[in-house]
């Protein structure tokens, strides 16, 4: 700049600071020099006062029964920001929600809160992830019902049991009755059913079948 005979003249600056510089005081000097003369540097004290700016951004995704939270925090301030994320749940969504930082639920009568503090220095950066994940159960219960329906459609239509039951004892020989009971268990007529039964070397099999019994129709 330029001063004519007898001018006053201000002059005006802007100094930016770094917005992350901490609470505290200082001091701005300044100098001044008109050709070879070189005055006393001005000292002007100043406090650079503590504020806080924590910006927050969250974005929800999800993917097959799995469903993501990310809440990315930056504190842009020049003071330490501390603050707790809150997430409401139920009974049922507990048992299936995790995070990234280390979490209190606080339980109510009414509703249950999931909390989650965090602390972020001057210019520092973190992302929270909630993660609710139901593909477990998704897939217990899907593993249960194909069991079921792979039970139905490979069981046998017919069940058989088989009993016996001593009649009468002699010195050396016992008369049993053997009773193969037979069912089926489908909803249509079963034709041309085969029932074998193999007797130990020891049994004789006799004639005599009450009425009502389906005797053998071969004997081998």
């Amino acid at each position: 700049t330029s001063l004519l005979p007898k001018e006053k003249k201000t002059e005006e600056f802007t100094v930016k600071l770094n917005p992350q510089q901490p609470a505290q005081e200082d001091a701005l000097f300044v100098s001044l020099d008109i050709g070879d003369n070189h005055y006393t540097p001005l000292q002007r004290t100043y406090t650079i006062l503590g504020y806080e700016d924590l910006q927050k951004e969250v974005k929800e995704s999800s993917l097959l029964f799995k469903y993501m939270t990310k809440v990315h925090l930056n504190n842009a301030g020049n003071v330490v920001a501390k603050d707790t994320l809150q997430m409401p749940l139920n009974w049922f969504t507990q048992f299936f929600t995790t995070t990234n930082i280390e979490n209190t639920l606080i339980k109510s009568d009414t509703k249950k809160i999931l909390e989650m503090p965090y602390e972020l220095q001057p210019a520092e950066t973190a992302e929270i992830i909630v993660t609710q994940n139901y593909r477990p159960l998704i897939g217990v219960l899907l593993f249960i019902i194909l069991s079921i329906i792979a039970y139905y459609y490979f069981r046998s239509p017919i069940v058989i049991r088989k009993d016996a039951k001593a009649l009468a004892h002699h010195d050396e020989t016992a008369t049993v009755k053997v009773a193969i009971h037979v069912k089926n268990r489908t909803g249509h007529v079963m034709e041309a059913v085969t029932i074998l039964d193999a007797l130990p070397h020891i049994a004789h099999l006799t004639q005599d079948f009450p009425l009502g019994t389906l005797k053998p129709s071969k004997i081998i």
